[in-house]
């Protein structure tokens, strides 16, 4: 079985010249010359497997296909006895390594140790390809094992035969676990400060941070411990769980306070425990923390920016006076910044909040004549129309807008004022001017988040004026531009008579354009960069998608923002589970395809990635039970929390569904769910069960309707049931743009687009 290097290359150069000319890969200036011939290896077995010259070669293929699925069906010990037949072959190398990955871990799987082990170090005398990844499946199995220095041994030599191996950092890791194991802590410490000093990866060192916060706190170095903390999250560091760091930051913090009085807490660990709390809405205590820190550290550079933030926790402590007090003492006490700037500006938001609007008014002028440049004085030309609508002054409250606009064109604040002026009119049936406002706000913001609003209210005001054909014109535009826009939904579900072909919604699966064709014209990829894909596409095959993930973005090292590498990451993602990184690139993939392509043109693939299925049965299951639409459960998870069972909201809201703790509480009990807690809401199964309890709860006391339901949903259903009283219900369109909260608008049009197109998707891929 043993074979040199040499002898090996020869052969796989000799077959190579044999099965074809378009194997060897032309000089490329990025590859070694040992990974040339590993490119070699890699692109002979993708052939040689398509088609197998030998009946050995046949008979190891099969072997090895049924190993694998039997491997993937978790039936372990018959995968052993199939891969087990798969011979060492110099021909088609990388198969025998794959059935040998596949072996090693059925072992592993059953606690078989010592044959994994075995079968490991076979491996690192055979593989030329994938060397530094067996030695550290032998390591890791020796660590399972019991054999921490044996373990040690094995993960040091990947250090020193492969520096710059992808998996280094998570080779010093796990010498750093078995040092701990063995109790040697300084040892440990040592790697892991290597991996904080050189690695990359800002997930590893965020686990690293976590759990030497933990040991320092176990040997009582608490202000190390702290730091710790501090780091993950001033320099986002990305966990499963983002809370988990701000959880344990204010515990420990708080603990130190309690019990270890003479400890002087470091005044950044004081500020960010502060700003945690305020970030959660716990306004009092970070209002009482703030002023601690004041008290404690008046000499500390930025201690301005405390007062500020004291300011703002009274202001929504809504002590209003208090607040007003304290930005007074800023400007008297600091010198001219954006400290005082901010401290003027809160204060004109406190007087206008105590009802002192024309006190506020006057302040707002101020600002604006003080600082015109300013950021604030954009936001008080805003608050000051707002001002004068309030006082029932309304020619003043739209001379401040136009104004605005006319000083400020291109700002933001110009887009708002603008929408302002055409929701004013649209809502006193002032048709000619709202149409004038629509039409400028279209042209001035195109591909704006108020673009595709501003081009349907157009067409609508056009319709109402019975300017018909220029209504359609209209339309067809908001189609053609935002396609996946709430307001392109309503056109559609409202005209037949528009002229853009809607993909999803005319198309057989079957009409779609191939999947792999359209992935062609960006697979030009060679070098480094291909034979990273190569490795990537080996582990794939066998489920290793941590090491695929890890070679797939070392190809994107090399072709950044490549559409084929970048739909792998995100299909290679989506078979890990880990949905919410995989919607993610398929944004990256779409926004770049959409400004690129004909929507027709795209593949239905990338369709299904962007509204994907995930946690089926269990949406089916619930909603089954609760008489919902298991689509509109889907429309909601998407857009609640991107499909990641650990998203956290400021407001607590938790999971899949984004359950507060209050809600899930008194929806538990309904379901006699007992000892619940608010970690429950953690768990896919408990958080569905709840959210679609909670929907149907929502569409009995709508009478079914989705846009209520989703509103209620989002700011409760006591607020939507006002809602209804006070506004018009029988214009759709006026009732959403006309509710109050800006959040629930946006969450209405996000649920009902995504839930559009779920729909859509489910009728194609009935269709035959």
């Amino acid at each position: 079985m043993k074979t040199s290097i040499i002898i090996f290359f020869s052969i796989i150069i000799l077959s190579i010249s044999l099965f074809g000319a378009n194997t060897a890969l032309a000089d490329n200036d990025e590859l070694t010359e040992f990974e040339s011939q590993q490119l070699k290896i890699l692109k002979l077995s993708k052939i040689i497997e398509g088609h197998p010259s030998t009946i050995e070669l046949k008979e190891d293929l099969e072997n090895y296909k049924r190993g694998l699925e039997l491997y993937q069906q978790s039936y372990y010990q018959q995968a052993i006895s199939e891969l087990l037949k798969v011979k060492y072959s110099t021909l088609n190398l990388p198969l025998y390594i794959k059935s040998q990955f596949i072996l090693g871990d059925c072992y592993r799987k059953i606690g078989d140790w010592d044959r994994a082990i075995e079968i490991y170090k076979n491996l690192v005398l055979d593989d030329p390809i994938l060397t530094d990844y067996s030695l550290f499946y032998l390591a890791d199995t020796y660590h399972l094992k019991g054999d921490n220095h044996e373990s040690i041994a094995t993960f040091k030599e990947i250090i020193e035969k492969f520096p710059h191996s992808l998996i280094i950092s998570e080779v010093n890791y796990q010498i750093a676990q078995n040092y701990r194991e063995l109790n040697d802590l300084t040892s440990a410490l040592i790697y892991y400060e290597n991996i904080l000093k050189d690695s990359l990866d800002s997930h590893l060192k965020a686990r690293i941070l976590l759990e030497l916060s933990e040991i320092y706190w176990q040997e009582k170095r608490y202000i190390d411990s702290l730091n710790c903390l501090y780091e993950i999250l001033e320099k986002n560091y990305r966990l499963k769980r983002n809370s988990e760091p701000e959880e344990l930051l204010i515990r420990y913090f708080y603990k130190i306070k309690e019990d270890s009085k003479d400890i002087k807490i470091p005044y950044h660990i004081m500020v960010k425990c502060a700003d945690i709390l305020f970030k959660y809405r716990q306004y009092n205590s970070a209002e009482g923390l703030y002023m601690e820190i004041i008290k404690g550290f008046p000499e500390a550079k930025d201690i301005a920016e405390v007062y500020y933030k004291r300011a703002r926790s009274l202001y929504y402590k809504k002590e209003y006076k208090d607040a007003i007090n304290q930005c007074e003492e800023i400007m008297v006490k600091f010198a001219s910044s954006e400290i005082t700037i901010k401290a003027d500006y809160l204060e004109a938001n406190s007087l206008r909040a105590l009802g002192e609007r024309y006190l506020a008014i006057d302040k707002y002028e101020k600002i604006i004549e003080k600082y015109p440049e300013s950021y604030y004085a954009r936001q008080s030309f805003l608050r000051l129309a707002e001002s004068f609508f309030q006082l029932k002054e309304i020619e003043k409250g739209i001379s401040t807008w136009r104004e605005l606009i006319n000083r400020y064109p291109d700002s933001y604040e110009t887009m708002t004022s603008l929408w302002n002026l055409a929701r004013y009119y649209t809502n006193n049936n002032a048709f000619p001017e709202a149409l004038n406002y629509y039409h400028e706000l279209s042209e001035r913001f195109p591909q704006s988040s108020l673009g595709d609003d501003a081009l349907y209210w157009k067409g609508k005001i056009l319709e109402n004026m019975g300017l018909k054909e220029e209504a359609k014109i209209a339309y067809e535009k908001l189609v053609q531009e935002y396609p996946l826009s709430y307001y392109s939904e309503r056109v559609i579900q409202q005209r037949s008579d528009i002229s853009f072909a809607w993909p999803i919604s005319i198309a057989n699966k079957d009409d779609f354009i191939n999947l792999e064709e359209f992935l062609k014209i960006y697979d030009k990829i060679e070098g480094t960069g291909l034979l990273s894909l190569l490795k990537a596409e080996l582990f794939e095959e066998i489920n290793f998608y941590r090491e695929s993930i890890a070679e797939l973005w070392r190809a994107l090292n090399y072709y950044p923002g490549n559409i084929y590498l970048l739909f792998k990451l995100s299909d290679i993602y989506k078979k890990n589970k880990d949905y919410y990184d995989s919607l993610n690139y398929t944004e990256i993939i779409f926004s770049y395809l959409r400004d690129n392509y004909r929507l027709e043109d795209l593949p239905l693939e990338l369709w299904q990635n962007l509204y994907p299925i995930y946690f089926e049965d269990i949406i089916n299951e619930y909603a089954l039970k609760y008489e919902i639409d298991p689509l509109l459960v889907l429309a909601m998870i998407r857009e609640e929390s991107r499909f990641n069972p650990w998203n956290e909201s400021v407001a607590g809201a938790r999971g899949l569904m984004q359950i507060v703790f209050s809600t899930g509480e008194w929806i538990a009990q309904k379901l006699n769910l007992e000892d619940f807690t608010d970690e429950m809401l953690f768990s896919t199964e408990v958080n569905i069960n709840l959210g679609c309890w909670y929907i149907n709860y929502l569409k009995e006391r709508f009478s079914n309707d989705p846009i209520l339901m989703i509103s209620g949903y989002n700011a409760g259903p006591g607020i939507t049931s006002k809602w209804l009283k006070e506004y018009d219900r029988s214009d759709l369109d006026n009732f959403v743009e006309n509710i109050p909260y800006s959040e629930t608008r946006e969450y209405i049009k996000k649920v009902m687009k995504s839930y559009q197109m779920y729909k859509r998707l489910a009728k194609t891929l009935s269709k035959k």
